[in-house]
């Protein structure tokens, strides 16, 4: 989400191991929900376990995390080639909690009605999932993060008892699902919508949403086990604070459609100089062609489920790089069936299998007119 993950938590962990641990009758397993951040790796939320129990002297308030990694100095590299493996780890309730009170997110905690078997096998699964053989899972957007490894942990240790309801809504897809989270981040919103692919818009199935951390939350609130509510009781541990709406003219829609206008003015403006209408056309061709490189090997070069199969190299040519630096009249016939190429979206891309980035349009007649001007006929039109 992909350039997002779901559950980036920067936390000084204190790690620590219970091993084969038996539970008091007193015993207590919950589910956090804690809100969405500011900030890129913060946007979707995030979902962890917390286990208490007191016993005898021992007092245990302890959080299993599914959403930590390691930052090293291949980081970068391992996330954009799709094999960035995150970690379950565990932490103590007061440094996680400090951790979200320093950023103002909220936490909201759902304690389960379980029995006392129920908690131990939860818990003994949880330990089995904490080997340092079973710790490190490979990280998917959509399939397999923070939170749908908690929804898998409790179908799996509660079995048919555990019912979920789906949410009763029209069919909405895995993007769909995330944009709202993105609408004080356009910009990283315009370069995820740009990267997510054909699978990032297949329809959701009823239990897919839990791929985000209120959804789960949603989800959980909603389920029954063995025909009675699965949370006994809910809690607020942090109020969320307020995040103050987006206003800048610094958007995608502005900046592209202004944009598109200037570019349009320079170009009649300089209509007779051939040469520096060259320059600018092919400058921008060429970023369009950085892009589609971009994307094409995210496609193919990656691990990445949800940038396979990208539609935006419709009009994002990688090609363009070595187009760019052939003379006009080499190359009329390219730029001709690119500017029918881009002409043609400007109209159908929304009746695509993919949905497009949002702000397109502006992009697609930028591109439209770049590669036009580049043409016999554009040159034609520049001596009218």
């Amino acid at each position: 989400m992909m350039m997002n993950k779901l559950c980036w938590i920067f936390l000084f962990l204190v790690p620590f191991s219970l091993g084969a641990y038996d539970l008091s009758e007193n015993a207590k397993i919950s589910i956090l929900t804690c809100s969405p951040g500011q900030d890129l790796y913060s946007t979707f939320g995030h979902s962890a376990i917390r286990l208490q129990d007191e016993k005898g002297e021992l007092r245990l308030d302890a959080i299993y995390n599914y959403g930590t990694f390691v930052f090293d100095d291949d980081f970068y590299l391992k996330f954009t080639r799709g094999k960035l493996n995150y970690i379950l780890s565990k932490s103590r309730w007061a440094d996680f909690q400090y951790g979200y009170l320093q950023e103002g997110r909220g936490i909201i905690e759902q304690e389960l009605d379980l029995t006392w078997e129920q908690k131990q096998k939860f818990v003994d699964l949880l330990e089995e999932n904490y080997l340092p053989e079973n710790r490190e899972y490979l990280y998917d957007f959509f399939y397999d993060n923070c939170s749908t490894r908690i929804r898998d942990l409790l179908k799996k240790a509660l079995g048919e008892d555990l019912e979920f309801f789906p949410i009763e809504r029209e069919p909405i897809s895995f993007r769909q699902m995330t944009d709202p989270y993105m609408l004080n981040l356009p910009w990283s919103d315009f370069g995820i919508d740009l990267g997510l692919a054909v699978p990032s818009d297949k329809i959701i199935g009823d239990e897919d949403d839990m791929f985000l951390p209120d959804f789960l939350f949603d989800q959980i609130g909603r389920a029954s086990l063995a025909g009675k509510p699965l949370v006994a009781a809910e809690r607020e541990l942090l109020p969320t604070l307020d995040i103050e709406p987006l206003s800048s003219l610094w958007v995608p829609k502005v900046v592209f459609w202004s944009l598109l206008v200037v570019l349009l003015l320079v170009f009649f403006l300089l209509r007779k100089s051939e040469r520096l209408v060259g320059l600018i056309s092919g400058s921008l061709m060429f970023l369009f062609g950085l892009l589609g490189l971009l994307l094409f090997l995210l496609w193919t070069a990656t691990d990445h489920v949800a940038t396979i199969n990208n539609l935006n190299v419709m009009w994002l040519w990688p090609t363009h790089l070595v187009f760019v630096f052939i003379s006009r009249e080499k190359c009329d016939q390219y730029w001709t069936i690119s500017a029918l190429v881009l002409f043609f979206l400007v109209f159908v891309h929304s009746f695509l299998p993919q949905q497009f980035p949002a702000n397109v349009t502006p992009l697609l007649l930028i591109g439209l007119t770049c590669s036009l001007v580049r043409t016999s006929m554009g040159k034609r039109l520049a001596s009218l």
